[in-house]
């Protein structure tokens, strides 16, 4: 399964998921869908290159762990609270475990919610839960 990130965030700062996967930094990922991902299918991590048509450059192959089901709820443009697999949990510290301030976070997740609720999924590659 490929997992794309995008060098910059979307409001043009440089994002560096690379080097924030690498070293450890980021040790999952919040997306919108799984792909179809699940405990022992490949994910081979890419980043975005070029301009038209599609090219990426691998910079990491590993195995997903587990995938769970998230939910962010939004106060205005802010991330307020969170539930992964229906339970609460903490919102901060997703975030920081995704390589993200509390800032992007809520900047990012923003834009991709519904009535001022996120519904996606966390995709793990370590022995995290929440």
């Amino acid at each position: 399964m490929r997992i794309n990130y995008s060098k910059y965030y979307p409001w043009k700062e440089k994002a560096d998921f690379e080097n924030k996967i690498i070293s450890g930094q980021k040790i999952h990922t919040v997306r919108r869908t799984n792909w179809g991902a699940k405990p022992g299918a490949v994910l081979s991590h890419g980043e975005k290159i070029g301009g038209w048509g599609y090219k990426r450059r691998e910079f990491l192959i590993n195995k997903c762990t587990d995938v769970q089901d998230v939910e962010l709820i939004f106060n205005g443009r802010k991330v307020i609270a969170a539930k992964v697999d229906g339970s609460k949990a903490d919102w901060k510290l997703i975030a920081k475990n995704d390589g993200l301030t509390e800032e992007q976070f809520s900047k990012w997740f923003y834009n991709y919610a519904e009535k001022g609720i996120f519904r996606g999924f966390i995709i793990h590659w370590t022995d995290l839960k929440y």
